[in-house]
């Protein structure tokens, strides 16, 4: 970025000729200032008569201008804040939407008419040393909350208490509308242990999958995903297929914008038994 100042950068080369760098040819790279490459003397080599003069001059003005960083004579100019670009909202209230992550991977293409994006929507729930006696209370059935709500609850009458369900990872269906998908969570046997019934109605349950893991003793660790990826956004109806988990609008007094790539997945907050989780992505 372009240094700030109050004059050009002047000095004298190995031959006594006076020369003048302007401002705009200053940069800042990694908070070091050097002269820009494509100042044109530069890329023609006029400093000093032989290459050797020109690399020498090239190493004095590259450390002076270390000395006039560190005396503040340049500086570099303050960060711009980003401006919010997409505001994303846990589709329904309630604890489990704070466990909903977005990753933003924007296309490198610099054209803002044909800037695009993708984007990774995550919910996942991690619940241990749950037992087939405890589970009903912990996820909840199709007419009683529990008290950790997440993707899915248990189907009323399906748990076997006296069985304990082996490691296994089980995809839900895609529901039909209005339908909510199951799936059967078995021993080793095979014996049903519980069913598991999605959240949601309708096909967006084929994105969610239940794992179970560290059985024994009677106790196991439930992992509930739901994950999609959606690539080339660009508008915010595109973001439609993601209206089981999420909802996109633009920020609150801005215009939706594309957002910027993010370095990690981007954590929704907030959300309580009455208020629906959420975050705001910047642009660039």
């Amino acid at each position: 970025m372009a240094a700030i100042g109050s004059s050009p950068f002047e000095f004298t080369d190995g031959n006594g000729k006076q020369v003048s760098i302007p401002l705009a040819a200053l940069t800042f790279t990694a908070g070091v200032l050097d002269v820009d490459v494509d100042w044109p003397p530069l890329k023609r080599g006029e400093y000093g008569g032989s290459q050797q003069d020109s690399l020498t001059t090239q190493q004095a003005i590259t450390n002076f201008l270390a000395e006039l960083t560190k005396n503040r004579i340049f500086t570099e100019p303050p960060p711009v804040a980003p401006q919010p670009a997409l505001l994303v909202t846990a589709a329904d209230p309630g604890i489990a939407g704070n466990n909903i992550t977005v990753t933003i991977t924007k296309d490198p293409d610099l054209d803002p008419a044909k800037a695009k994006f993708d984007i990774t929507v995550v919910e996942t729930e991690v619940y241990t040393g749950l037992s087939a006696g405890t589970i009903e209370a912990v996820l909840g059935t199709e007419t009683t909350p529990g008290s950790k709500p997440g993707l899915a609850h248990v189907l009323s009458g399906s748990v076997d208490k006296t069985l304990t369900p082996v490691d296994q990872t089980v995809t839900f269906p895609a529901g039909a509308p209005g339908v909510n998908a199951t799936i059967d969570i078995n021993d080793a046997t095979p014996a049903l242990v519980f069913t598991l019934e999605a959240r949601k109605p309708g096909p967006g349950s084929a994105f969610a999958k239940a794992e179970i893991s560290d059985a024994a003793g009677g106790t196991f660790t439930l992992t509930l995903t739901w994950e999609r990826t959606l690539t080339g956004a660009k508008l915010l109806t595109d973001l439609a297929p993601l209206s089981d988990e999420i909802t996109a609008t633009a920020p609150a007094g801005g215009t939706f914008s594309i957002p910027a790539t993010t370095a990690a997945p981007v954590a929704l907050s907030g959300g309580t038994a009455t208020a629906s989780a959420s975050a705001v992505l910047s642009g660039d």
